[in-house]
């Protein structure tokens, strides 16, 4: 498994990459919606560069963050106007946060995300510690 490291402090964040093109989904997610949802992305990329490194995920502001199921989380970030809902789902490992995916949503977070979520999840503690290759550099 190939995680790149978006930024390091107090907790370290971390997203995961697909294989063997080692292409971040969660750094694609942000640039791409970037034109369509600047406020909510701005905000989703300080709170994993800024915010999430120095103080943990914002657990106490439910705007900001959520705990759904099977230790799966969600970043949460809004854009007035905007019907669709940007959220980056991630799960906790101590003092590490790894993002598994980004996506928009209309309502509920979709339980195909959660699932994905869930298996990446579940690979990670499988490779846990020996088989885990980390990148540095984060573009978004």
């Amino acid at each position: 498994m190939v995680l790149r490291e978006v930024a390091f402090y107090r907790y370290a964040v971390y997203a995961i990459c697909s294989l063997p093109s080692e292409e971040c989904q969660v750094e694609r997610f942000l640039i791409e919606s970037w034109q369509a949802y600047p406020k909510a992305m701005r905000d989703l990329n300080s709170m994993l560069r800024e915010w999430t490194p120095q103080h943990g995920p914002p657990f106490e502001v439910e705007e900001r963050a959520k705990r759904l199921r099977d230790g799966i989380c969600e970043f949460r970030a809004r854009e007035k106007g905007k019907k669709q809902v940007p959220r980056i789902l991630f799960f906790e490992d101590g003092m590490n946060i790894i993002c598994t995916s980004g996506f928009l949503k209309l309502s509920s977070t979709p339980d195909i995300e959660i699932a994905r979520a869930v298996e990446a999840r579940a690979e990670y503690f499988a490779h846990k510690p020996d088989r885990l290759r980390f990148l540095k550099g984060w573009g978004a």
